[in-house]
């Protein structure tokens, strides 16, 4: 090989290792501009607002309650995964005339179709103990509950008007008048709840919210009965056998069990699974005591038929009108 072609072939080779360095160089930049776009590309995480899949917590982040801290009494029932019901919207009865209550028990359309609740975001006020601060957290939930069940009841032809809530520790006047042992409770429309009711929960400072949330999703019930018809009927049916015989007071017992299932439906769609059992253990301990007017269902009674509202989410599943005497005791 001459001189002149050993020149050559040194220029060539260095032109060859600058062309790969300088295609090096270029992949270089073009994976690091791709991954600074697949990192801009990627979103930041953010707190959503959307309806959380396990439901929202009654409580701050800071302050919810792990199921493992919650004492268990005896008689809890625990929660499964038991399937729940699906709206049957194609099946439901037609009921005759628009938005009439229907007078009837265990034939109502609040009682008798197989429909659900479905699962819906409920935008919670912080709780705070003070009457003003626990009105507003309770205003809020009431929201929650007429968001709810107003489809449900359209749907059946049933009329649907807003509650209202009341945070007090006495109630003067009126056919609401209450006796000084009378803690919350409904009366035409406005559901009262009593601070100390939902303040004597065996779950503790930290189970007060979701306490309270059980009560007034309980008179909420009593609500739904009246604006359905179920609550005239079965007041009619208790005055016709007398309230305070066994027979008046087991209707008494069917009513209130109805509308403890009718608040299982909506915890079990709404809120959190530690939410839930806070609620389930506070239940399990109200109800009537011993000594006391059998009206309402005993402690067991009260707890099962919230846990089955719960777990099943269908409205002929809260029939306590057609369901055996044991389990309305």
């Amino acid at each position: 090989m001459s001189r002149g072609e050993r020149r050559m072939l040194l220029v060539w080779s260095a032109v060859a290792v600058v062309a790969v360095v300088g295609a090096g160089v270029v992949i270089a930049m073009r994976f690091t501009a791709d991954s600074d776009s697949q990192a801009d590309a990627t979103p930041t995480p953010t707190t959503t607002t959307a309806f959380p899949v396990t439901g929202v917590p009654l409580t701050a982040p800071e302050d919810t309650i792990q199921l493992s801290q919650l004492p268990s009494p005896p008689t809890i029932v625990p929660l499964s995964n038991t399937a729940r019901a699906t709206t049957a919207s194609e099946s439901l009865p037609i009921i005759p005339g628009v938005s009439e209550p229907v007078n009837a028990t265990a034939a109502n359309p609040l009682t008798s179709v197989n429909v659900s609740l479905a699962r819906q975001a409920c935008k919670l006020p912080r709780w705070g103990d003070d009457d003003a601060a626990a009105t507003v957290f309770l205003q809020g939930a009431l929201g929650c509950l007429d968001s709810a069940w107003r489809p449900v009841l359209e749907r059946l032809k049933l009329p649907f008007a807003p509650a209202n809530v009341v945070v007090t520790d006495k109630v003067t006047g009126g056919a609401c008048t209450a006796v000084p042992d009378q803690t919350s409770f409904y009366c035409d429309g406005t559901i009262y709840l009593v601070p100390a009711s939902y303040k004597s929960t065996t779950t503790g400072a930290r189970g007060v919210p979701a306490a309270a949330m059980g009560m007034l999703a309980h008179e909420y019930g009593h609500h739904l009965q009246r604006l359905s018809g179920t609550l005239q009927s079965s007041v009619e049916q208790m005055d016709a056998v007398g309230r305070g015989t066994p027979a008046g007071l087991e209707l008494s017992r069917r009513a209130e069990l109805q509308a403890q299932c009718l608040s299982g439906m909506f915890f079990g769609v709404t809120f959190d699974p530690p939410s839930i059992a806070m609620a389930q253990q506070d239940n399990f301990t109200r109800g009537d005591q011993p000594g006391g007017v059998q009206s309402h269902g005993t402690p067991q009674n009260w707890g099962e038929w919230f846990t089955k509202g719960v777990q099943r989410n269908s409205l002929d599943i809260c029939n306590t009108w057609v369901a055996p005497p044991n389990t309305v005791s």
